[in-house]
């Protein structure tokens, strides 16, 4: 009989602990706040609570809209377009053939220098060729020799190794001339003619006849082909899902603001500028009035494919850390801290798309949402 008591007694004493730990999971917990309070992973506000009256709502509905986006930017030569002439030795300028303004072809002759630099790759030119022609006698002298049966092999092996030597010892200058003169016939004492690398307008010259260079000389002339050129922007980093809908691109300088250009898109970045949040954007576009002049800044603007989505004011949106925020009613007094993904759809940002993250029909905060930001 004490031992069914005794059973009785602890059974009694468990059920009662069951129940009181039960108890506290189901209590309210209170926020530092009296105004709101956490219940099932929602903000749940007081009755008397007057964040309610400064809390503005819009259920979510589709809406179609091009979203643009601003950026500046400035005007670049194309790389490939873009050349700087210098002289590759020291000397004297003894002649011009452009000036300022002038088109020319790749190739065509610059200016003419005269310099003892280049009379000594010369010589090394003719004294590599004199020996080569003598490795050339030699090795022709030993195959007769050795296809007589009067000659011996390992001198006929020394002949042809010697020959592939002058040979290369030739080609190696002859590289070096033709990489400063184009012209196919090299004579003694002549002048250096410096060519133009690519075809393209002069569009700065400092030649001066007579001038002496030195071997670091900077370049005298720049000739450039600016019937295309490249526009750099800068896209914020929460922005970048932009261009996975981009639609077209236009841009305004303000030297002809009525007038609207366009370009596209040739290359995003790979890498972000920490400082700035921003990664660089790489536009093409056409310039057949020459209007556009490297250096120009720009004002870019970047339009996306007509879409329905959800709409709402960028101040609705909330950021901490990496991720943004909404706030949804999901009853009377309770809202749910959702975590959204937003894009700009204008230059300054006022509107935003939420492209995950909410449904239609839903209730949100669109303004006094920061009066919910202090719950935990």
């Amino acid at each position: 009989m004490k031992i069914t008591r005794l059973t009785h007694f602890i059974l009694l004493l468990v059920g009662s602990t069951m129940l009181l730990t039960n108890s506290c999971k189901n209590k309210t917990e209170q926020t530092d706040n009296p105004d709101f309070y956490w219940v099932n992973n929602e903000i749940e506000l007081s009755e008397n609570s007057p964040i309610e009256s400064k809390l503005k709502l819009e259920t979510t509905k589709l809406q179609t809209i091009e979203s643009e986006l601003g950026s500046a930017g400035v005007v670049k030569a194309i790389p490939e377009r873009f050349a700087q002439v210098a002289s590759p030795f020291a000397g004297r300028i003894v002649k011009s053939f452009v000036t300022l303004g002038q088109y020319v072809q790749k190739g065509s002759p610059v200016f003419e220098i005269k310099s003892s630099e280049y009379f000594s790759a010369q010589q090394e030119y003719f004294s590599a060729q004199q020996e080569l022609k003598q490795a050339e006698m030699n090795l022709k002298r030993q195959k007769d020799l050795y296809n007589h049966a009067v000659g011996v092999k390992r001198e006929l092996e020394e002949a042809e190794t010697d020959y592939k030597l002058k040979k290369i010892a030739t080609d190696q200058t002859a590289a070096s001339l033709k990489v400063f003169n184009s012209s196919s016939r090299v004579e003694m004492g002549q002048s250096l003619i410096v060519r133009s690398p690519i075809s393209g307008r002069v569009v700065s010259s400092d030649l001066v006849v007579g001038q002496f260079l030195k071997e670091d000389h900077e370049a005298l002339v720049t000739v450039a082909e600016l019937s295309k050129v490249w526009i750099l922007a800068q896209v914020k980093e929460h922005n970048l899902g932009f261009l996975e809908e981009l639609k077209y691109i236009t841009f305004t300088v303000d030297a002809f603001p009525s007038k609207i250009f366009e370009g596209k898109v040739i290359n995003i970045g790979q890498l972000l500028n920490e400082e700035t949040r921003s990664v660089d954007v790489l536009i093409e576009t056409d310039n057949n009035q020459f209007v556009l002049k490297p250096g120009m800044y720009v004002n870019v603007t970047l339009n996306s494919l007509d879409k329905e989505e959800i709409i709402l004011p960028a101040k609705a949106v909330f950021q901490e850390n990496e991720s943004q925020y909404i706030f949804v009613k999901t009853g009377d007094r309770k809202y749910r801290k959702a975590k959204v993904k937003a894009i700009g759809t204008s230059e300054n940002n006022d509107f935003v798309r939420i492209t995950d993250g909410l449904k239609v029909g839903e209730k949100v905060v669109i303004e006094g949402g920061v009066f919910l930001m202090g719950a935990k």
